[in-house]
């Protein structure tokens, strides 16, 4: 249930209408603009160049929230944002195509919430594109992230803003969401690297057999460093567009800081629960990510040392490794089950990954007992 910001009644949401980094050309195909809602009751068009305002104007934080037909988890996601202790920002909600009613939900329920604006997208280009409009748009000192099903807590930004001085990234660690209980455990990682975020660190999985890494963080990044090195989303990925940003950034030289406090409200996707979502018919993309990480490393070549190339070159073994995991969590999604089961006998791979997801869902349940 969402309260409307400007009446103050209550509306279910179903009752509604309606990486390698390159700079991107934005928005082209849309004429006279994307639409933005915010400061009026009217959708009107987001002007180009409109981040170009007077420094004592701009936002401290512009945060960055992707939407696909999120008509359900979109108004926590905006409200965690919404409520932190650190006012100072101002909330860009790129709809990606939604067919489900997530932009009237967006209109109805923050259309007078001078902080939010709301850029439609006529088709759908996945989440990179997404961000990078949004990333085009913003004005603030710093960028933050937060997706669609997910949270910040509300101390989040008041707690990161303070380890960010001299800093061009700031991190910190996520607690894990169950998307059907609802249940918060975590945190995802046992604890953060106390010192700067390595290239080694970033790629390597954070615990034998894992396939989490720091790549699934969401850090609060300065807008000019992007801006100066024209690093955005590589638009070529569908999935892991964080992880190769986030490689980019340290390799144009970012300053990183890590706070080993879960501040990230992380929902669990479906192939680690079992349980059903939106992201069902998500098709594996592992030779895309890999196919980006070589590029990356190409391009690079002349800054990464021997323990970073070392590092890439085991993740790109990695993805090569858990194909058939990827290709098992898609027909087990689609409910081909003949062909997971094929998969399942065939592949250590895949048995080896269902014991460890088993072995997580014990943990976790034990931790709530």
């Amino acid at each position: 249930m969402l309260r409307d910001r400007r009446s103050g009644r209550c509306t279910e949401p179903g009752s509604l209408g309606a990486g390698s980094a390159r700079r991107v050309s934005v928005g082209s195909q849309e004429r006279a603009g994307p639409l933005v809602v915010g400061r009026s009751t009217h959708l009107r068009p987001i002007a180009r160049g409109s981040n170009t305002m007077s420094a004592a104007t701009r936002p401290q934080v512009s945060v960055v929230l992707p939407v696909y037909n999120a008509v359900d988890s979109l108004g926590r996601a905006v409200d965690s944002v919404l409520e932190q202790t650190v006012g100072d920002l101002e909330l860009i909600v790129v709809d990606d195509g939604s067919t489900d009613g997530t932009p009237s939900l967006v209109a109805d329920a923050y259309g007078r919430e001078p902080r939010v604006r709301m850029v439609r997208l006529p088709r759908n280009r996945g989440p990179a594109h997404a961000r990078n409009v949004a990333l085009a748009a913003a004005s603030g000192t710093w960028i933050g992230l937060v997706d669609a099903d997910d949270a910040w807590r509300r101390d989040r930004l008041a707690r990161l803003l303070a380890h960010a001085e001299g800093a061009d990234a700031v991190f910190d660690n996520l607690l894990e969401r169950d998307p059907v209980t609802g249940e918060v455990a975590g945190p995802l990682f046992p604890s953060l690297p106390s010192g700067p975020l390595t290239i080694e660190g970033l790629l390597a999985p954070t615990a034998p057999g894992s396939r989490y890494n720091y790549g699934y963080l969401k850090p609060l990044v300065r807008r000019e460093f992007l801006r100066a090195r024209t690093i955005a989303y590589d638009e070529s990925l569908r999935t892991s567009e964080d992880l190769l940003l986030y490689l980019v950034l340290l390799l144009e030289g970012a300053v990183t800081r890590m706070v080993d406090e879960a501040l990230y409200v992380y929902t669990v996707p479906v192939s680690r629960t079992g349980s059903p979502s939106a992201a069902s018919n998500t098709v594996p993309r592992d030779d895309e990510v890999r196919a980006a990480l070589a590029d990356v490393s190409a391009r690079y070549s002349d800054r990464i040392g021997g323990a970073a190339v070392h590092a890439l070159s085991q993740r790109i073994a990695f993805l090569e490794r858990i194909r058939p995991v990827s290709e098992f969590d898609h027909a087990r999604r689609r409910r081909e089950y003949r062909r997971a089961t094929a998969l399942f006998v065939a592949h250590a791979a895949v048995r080896r990954e269902v014991v460890l997801r088993l072995r997580s869902r014990l943990s976790r349940r034990s931790r709530r007992s």
